[in-house]
């Protein structure tokens, strides 16, 4: 199935980032997680449930992350790589 990201990718680089400051290694850590959960939604895209309408979340693992994605047209389209925790409602401007 295809795959398409919404641009910017803005805040999964500021997080990596940010990771990155607060110890070595941990951004590269977590642009590896997003990377096995964008795998992971390719191999099964319907395995993962509904987080607000159409809108399916992959939670990543070790941070407070989740890929958030649509099935649309046979393809996949993420919506956003977004804090759970932080203003978990500011990617909606994209769907």
């Amino acid at each position: 199935m295809k795959l398409r990201t919404h641009p910017p990718r803005t805040e999964m680089l500021e997080a990596a980032a940010y990771y990155e400051r607060q110890e070595k290694g941990l951004g590269e850590a977590f642009l590896d997680e997003v990377d096995k959960g964008v795998l992971r939604i390719r191999s099964m895209p319907e395995l993962y449930p509904h987080f607000r309408g159409e809108i399916r979340r992959h939670s990543i693992s070790r941070f407070p992350y989740g890929i958030l994605y649509r099935i649309l047209h046979g393809r996949i389209e993420v919506v956003a790589v977004a804090h759970l925790r932080r203003r978990p409602d500011h990617w909606h401007y994209r769907e």
